[in-house]
This record gives structure tokens, C-alpha cells and sequence, in this order.
């Protein structure tokens, strides 16, 4: 049965080449592939090969997250490129990997009449972005505890063979227990897929430029966890000082100052503590050697700020 706050809907998949295809028959689909136990309530997120709907087994009122695979081009949920479907399926395998509080598990995943899909638990919260639109800056402990989760998460991700490569505040969910990593669709994973199942083309870096280290950028340098910590650390100072480190991404910067990619501290909070501007320091590091080992080393320095910012509040 679909959802009566569908019907009211308009919405339609930006950058069609054929006649928009409405979010009503998308949903219906999915409804009819998995079949008559699951309503469908509405699109919540959407990315270049994906999209994923809320909905609801009616057996146990259990809410969940559909993520369906898409063709961009046409709103089909078959797709004409191989590497797309690579990708998905690589994401579907990486989340049933692992297991953390701070990712979301996969309940179920197939293919349904030709649609691949995975479920997830239906996560409360907004995205960090939402967030940071709507206040621009984060209180100082907030900034803190959300960026230690997400490195507990990448620490969890790395000990199993995965660099993230997408880090950034859409892909951060603030769940009431936490923040929540999300997306792992351009993720590397050597032991889940062989090594090209995601390779930057020449002159193309996927990702997101503002997050994006600068080994991924020059590709001079050999990509490793350390690159998801550079991200994370373009992350945080977003929230400490309301935009990012390095507006339009390090490529342009790198032409012109090399190596010396320090941010402007100017931004930041003027009772930002000492330490909190070496963590910052650390992972906005250009050098993946002069960054933070791990992303465990990360985390624990970030935990060190807040039980200070706790004492000091005492």
C-alpha cells in the first residue's frame, strides 16, 4: 500500500534525459519488488546511483531504510553501467562487514525483479548539514563529540580493510545515541572487491573537493586511511568556524603554496582550547605522515578535549 503522504508529492529526479519519472511509481515499485509487508512513506536521501526511502513492515510496524540502485539518467532501477552496479554492490558487502554503533547495519539485501536493494535500520536524526545550515557554527563540545564518533566509526571501518574516501557533513547522521557514518559508495575495499572496482579517472577525483585530501587530489602519493582523517579534520573545523578549511578544495592551493596548506585560525572560536587546535592542526596536515597514525589516535585525542572542557566546567 503506498503511503497517503506520497500522494501528495512532486518530487522528480533532477538531470533526467527522459520524461520525469514521479517519485509515486518509483515508490510503488519498490512496494510491488519487496513485496505487499512493506510501505513506503517517502524519499529521504539521494545520491548518483542511489536512493533511499523510509517505509514500514506492516507485520511489525518496524520502520526501516530502502536503498535502491538507480540509473540517473533515466529513474530506472536497472543500470547500463557495470561499474555503478560494482559500486553498490561493494557498499551493500562493506556495511554487512561491519559492525558498529556508529554505521549502519544492513538487515536484509538481493535483488527483487531485477532491483538490487539492501535495508537498514530507520535512523532518527537529521544530517550534520542540515545542522550546519541552520546554525552555521557548533558549541565547541558538540564539534567534538560528533567528530570523535565519526572517527570511531573510521576506526571500526579501517581495522577491516576500508577507507571511506566521502567523509563530509551530509554523510553524518546525529542520531539521538550519536552520530552515524553513512554512504560508503566510493569506499575502497581491496579485500571485498578487487582494487579498480573504484578508480578516480584522470583528471577526475570522486568525492567531494572541499573534504578531499591532497594525495587523492595529486594521486603523487599512495591513498590510505590517513586520507579519511584529512577529511575529517576539514569536517571539524567546518564546525568549529562555520566553513570549511579550504574553500573550493586543495587542488588550487597546492598549485600555489605547495605543501603549506595551513587553514585560517582566524575563524575559529576565539576560547577554542589549545589542544583542539592541534587536533585540527594534525589531521589538516598535507602530509598523510605528519597527521594522526590511526584514526583510534584521532578519536582518543578528540575524547582528551572533552573530558578537559568537562573539568573545566566542573
Amino acid at each position: 500500500m503506498i503511503s497517503p503522504t506520497l500522494l501528495a508529492s512532486r518530487s522528480v529526479f533532477p538531470g533526467s534525459m527522459s520524461s520525469p519519472v514521479p517519485l509515486l511509481s518509483l515508490a510503488a515499485t519498490i512496494e510491488m519488488r519487496l513485496g505487499s509487508g512493506v510501505t513506503v512513506e517517502g524519499e529521504i536521501g539521494r545520491g548518483g546511483m542511489s536512493r533511499v526511502y523510509a517505509a514500514r513492515r506492516t507485520d511489525s510496524n518496524q520502520r526501516i531504510a530502502v536503498k535502491v540502485m538507480v540509473n540517473r539518467m533515466n529513474g530506472s532501477m536497472t543500470s547500463d553501467k557495470p561499474g555503478l552496479e560494482e559500486r553498490f554492490l561493494l557498499e551493500m558487502r562493506i556495511l554487512q562487514k561491519l559492525s558498529h554503533p556508529n554505521i549502519p547495519a544492513v538487515l536484509e539485501a538481493g535483488e527483487a525483479n531485477g532491483m538490487l536493494f539492501f535495508t537498514m535500520p530507520f535512523i532518527e536524526g537529521g544530517s550534520l548539514r542540515a545542522r550546519l545550515r541552520a546554525e552555521g557554527k557548533l558549541p565547541i563540545r558538540d564539534a567534538l563529540t560528533i567528530a570523535r564518533d565519526a572517527a570511531d566509526a573510521l576506526a571500526h571501518a579501517h581495522v577491516n580493510g576500508v577507507i571511506h574516501r566521502d567523509v563530509k557533513p551530509d554523510n553524518l547522521l546525529l542520531s539521538p545515541t550519536g552520530a552515524v557514518l553513512l554512504d560508503f559508495g566510493i569506499a575502497r575495499a581491496p579485500s571485498l572487491a578487487p582494487p579498480d572496482t573504484v578508480v578516480d579517472k584522470p583528471g577526475y577525483v570522486m568525492g567531494t573537493a572541499e573534504y578531499t585530501s591532497p594525495e587523492r587530489v595529486s594521486g603523487r602519493r599512495p591513498e590510505d586511511a590517513r586520507s579519511d582523517l584529512f577529511s575529517l579534520g576539514c569536517v571539524l573545523y567546518e564546525m568549529l568556524a562555520g566553513k570549511t578549511p579550504f574553500p573550493g578544495g586543495v587542488r588550487q592551493l597546492m598549485k600555489e603554496a605547495g605543501s603549506d596548506l595551513s587553514p585560517n585560525m582566524e575563524l575559529l572560536p576565539p576560547n577554542l582550547p589549545d589542544d583542539v587546535i592541534g587536533v585540527l592542526r594534525r589531521s589538516l596536515a598535507a602530509y598523510p605522515s605528519d597527521r594522526f597514525a590511526t584514526a583510534r589516535a584521532m578519536s582518543a585525542a578528540l575524547n582528551a578535549s572533552i573530558e578537559k572542557l568537562a573539568d573545566a566546567a566542573a
